[in-house]
């Protein structure tokens, strides 16, 4: 039987990394590089016919890289059509909810059906309240949609447009009804057994990882596996699906065994994707999974990078806005990383062992695990370096000590799942789990546990080390220790000198979600917080983005008015970070709140007066008329922090060098989102690099040197 087409690899790699350059580009200068493009690929074409190319896989590659400018052309066209007519209006429409995001503030995906907008026109609702509805059922609305075009992210979750709306103008239509009801009913009823047979915090983990629903879990839980690296066991991705997968393998090449096997495998893991709610990461992880088994079943040359590629290829064709999404990016370089380096990885350090001890078979097995561990963590990095902005520095440890008993754990949960016979079995798992739990809070809680690399300069280091790394690979492998070793001496350099030319330099920066803000002023390892609300996500987002720079605790918080929007993230963030000083209002309830947290040290009355922050930078805070002003300065330079409302503000902000508002909660979602405007049918949207990064990323930021010189982003 002949192998698969090799160029299939390239095929997929090109067109998925082509549709993610191009989605960078503007409208015009899309259309400029798709004409390119055609006619290089005509050219190619040509010296093909002339035999003077014979390399299948650059033919392909070209190609396929054509393919995903036209792609990208065709579906920006589409859009713009379908819906830049509507955004920023008001409308009636009725549909059925595709995805469920729950949590404190529910989002939905709706498929319109009937109503004002076209059929099939996907809207993303933001609403204010837990989740009300099911996966599956119909219901109508009536909304002002935004006026600006969906960020990269919300566009990754389908959104065509995005709209905000209170969960009282959501309206149930009809219930869910067949599959989605009867699984439905059957997840509420395994999760009841889990919670018979098993502690709290044990139960929620099980029915994160075997009904992927992770909105159980309590905010502590969840935040131990964020701080190691650890949280991607807690959604159905890649690793559940491939041992689900490689269970049901086993068992059906016993029986029935050959190819009625393999599509029984296929069933299985397809219904168990359905049974959990079919998020995009298990749909693709078993799409992947798929490729693999029917590669390795019907070809007798097996090749993983093409499997790799043909699932890239096959997802990308289905919604080329796959490429937006962060997890498919680390599924793909995971599982490259597993077939592509780990071996080698295995190999060589098996090499550097005893004869004995090399050869011994459960010494390799454990050698294998360390090494996959490792090598998926390091080909991870450009992705968090893009995406995250830092990355846990015991990842690989917290990953070597779980992922070995993980499948014994997920084997264990199922039989909880069966009945309350089982408690006996759930008092063990509970204990096991309550030791990890404890471990992995031990480890998050190190000082200094996450390496920052939210820095300018990563740009560069990731652009020279991807050039040396491919110089390496395809060009000489002996250069490839000489290209790795490069790499890190210019992250070391890029590393040493930006963090001397930061010294003494006070950053204020400003952060932004969908609903909220928060102002960060940071210096030489330090940092004072002004205002943390607007929304549930400003507190995870201000700490993503305070890991990013470096900083591990606040010196202090400022509430500056006692309003929802100005304190309702403060409580998240308190969860995350430890507090040396809250200053707030004496007689509130948060006040009364907040001496109860144990990572707040003290809280002060936010009294008029002068403050001195970091021991050298004078901080004025005047009250007027009920309104908080707060006056800062640096080098001579006067910065100032008011309240929108403040009716003042022309007359206070006179003579000042530069003025921010601490309660100017954006209405709309996304970062800078007035860039990406698709009302009035502009062609523009899209364009920039600025929503790579948009989980970490202060929305802008404010430098003042020694000397008062200043410089800055997005003022």
């Amino acid at each position: 039987m002949k192998p698969v087409l090799r160029p299939l690899a390239a095929a997929g790699v090109t067109f998925s990394i082509g549709l993610l350059l191009f989605s960078f580009c503007g409208y015009e200068k899309l259309l400029l590089l798709t004409a390119i493009c055609g006619a290089v690929c005509g050219s190619a074409a040509i010296l093909v016919l002339m035999r003077k190319i014979r390399q299948a896989g650059i033919i392909v590659g070209l190609l396929f890289f054509a393919a995903a400018a036209a792609v990208s052309l065709t579906g920006r066209a589409e859009l713009l059509k379908r819906v830049s007519g509507w955004a920023g209006t008001e409308v009636s429409v009725s549909g059925k909810i595709e995805a469920v995001w729950a949590g404190d503030a529910a989002s939905y995906l709706i498929c319109a059906e009937k109503g004002e907008l076209d059929p099939g026109t996907r809207v993303l609702v933001y609403t204010g309240s837990a989740a009300e509805f099911a996966l599956g059922e119909r219901v109508s609305l009536d909304a002002e949609l935004s006026e600006d075009a969906p960020t990269r992210s919300q566009m990754g979750k389908g959104a065509d447009l995005v709209c905000y709306v209170p969960s009282g103008n959501l309206r149930l239509v009809q219930e869910a009804g067949g599959w989605a009801k009867w699984t439905g009913q059957l997840r509420e009823m395994l999760r009841q057994r889990l919670y018979r047979n098993l502690s709290k915090d044990s139960a929620a983990f099980f029915e994160a990882v075997l009904l992927g629903n992770e909105e159980a879990l309590s905010p502590d839980v969840y935040q131990i596996f964020s701080d190691t690296g650890t949280s991607h066991l807690l959604c159905i991705s890649g690793l559940h699906i491939s041992m689900i997968m490689c269970f049901f393998g086993w068992l059906f090449r016993r029986f029935p065994g050959g190819k009625p096997g393999f599509f029984l495998t296929l069933l299985a893991g397809g219904a168990f994707v359905l049974f959990t709610g079919a998020a995009a990461a298990s749909v693709r992880a078993w799409v992947m999974a798929s490729f693999a088994l029917s590669a390795a079943g019907f070809c007798r040359d097996y090749s993983p990078s093409n499997s790799l590629g043909g699932a890239m290829l096959l997802l990308c064709l289905v919604d080329p806005r796959v490429v937006y999404q962060t997890g498919f990016w680390l599924s793909v370089i995971a599982t490259a990383a597993m077939f592509g380096a780990a071996p080698r990885l295995t190999e060589k350090f098996c090499s550097c062992l005893p004869v004995k001890a090399g050869e011994n078979r459960f010494v390799r097995k454990a050698a294998g695990i360390l090494c996959c561990t490792v090598a998926v963590n390091l080909c991870c990095l450009p992705v968090f370096v893009l995406w995250y902005g830092s990355i846990p520095l015991f990842s690989p440890l917290a990953n070597l000590l779980i992922l070995p008993i993980f499948p014994f754990l997920m084997a264990g949960g199922m039989l909880c799942m069966l009945g309350s016979f089982m408690y006996p079995l759930g008092t063990v798992l509970s204990k096991i789990l309550e030791g990890f739990f404890w471990l992995l809070e031990k480890l998050a809680s190190i000082p200094g546990g996450y390496l920052p690399l939210g820095l300018p300069w990563l740009g560069v280091w990731a652009a020279f080390s991807g050039v040396l790394l491919l110089i390496g690979l395809f060009n000489n492998r002996k250069h490839l220790a000489l290209s790795v070793s490069l790499s890190a001496i210019l992250l070391t350099a890029g590393a040493g000198s930006w963090t001397l030319s930061r010294r003494n330099v006070l950053t204020i920066s400003w952060v932004l979600t969908d609903q909220g803000g928060s102002i960060v002023l940071h210096t030489d390892g330090c940092a004072v917080l002004i205002g943390c609300g607007g929304d549930s996500m400003i507190g995870g987002k201000t700490a993503a983005y305070l890991k990013s720079v470096g900083i591990h605790q606040l010196d202090a918080v400022v509430i500056p008015e006692e309003t929802r929007r100005c304190m309702s993230g403060v409580e998240d963030l308190s969860r995350r970070f430890a507090m040396e000083t809250l200053y707030s209002e004496e007689e509130s309830n948060w006040y009364q709140t907040a001496l109860d947290s144990p990572n707040i040290e003290s809280c002060l009355y936010l009294e008029a007066g002068e403050y001195l922050l970091f021991d050298r930078f004078p901080m004025e805070l005047v009250r007027v008329e009920n309104f908080v002003r707060i006056r800062v300065t640096a080098a001579e330079r006067s910065i100032l922090f008011l309240s929108k409302d403040d009716p003042g503000v022309e007359k206070i902000s006179m003579g000042a060098d530069a003025v921010f508002f601490y309660d100017e909660i954006p209405e709309k979602d996304g970062i800078l989102s007035a860039e990406y405007a698709i009302i009035n049918r502009k062609l523009s949207w899209l364009d920039g690099f600025g929503e790579f990064g948009e989980y970490y990323a202060a929305s802008g930021y404010l430098n003042i040197a020694p000397d008062g010189e200043m410089s800055g982003r997005g003022l």
